[in-house]
């Protein structure tokens, strides 16, 4: 597999994370682990992540 496949892979499955984050934050979705509420400001900065890691990924994607 060639590099710039990989890239456009990997950025594609964050991508796809960052947007089920964002659709969970939108229509409200809380989670418990362990009994606990899981706050959904954890969802918004996991979010930030996957976009910039899928933002970095195209963008080697497209490197030469």
């Amino acid at each position: 597999m060639k590099n710039k496949t990989y890239f456009y892979i990997t950025a594609i499955i964050f991508l796809i994370g960052a947007l089920f984050h964002l659709l969970k934050i939108l229509i409200g979705f809380e989670m418990q682990i362990v009994g606990k509420p899981y706050p959904l400001l954890f969802s918004w900065i996991e979010m930030i992540i996957a976009f910039s890691l899928s933002f970095v990924g195209f963008r080697l994607g497209k490197k030469k």
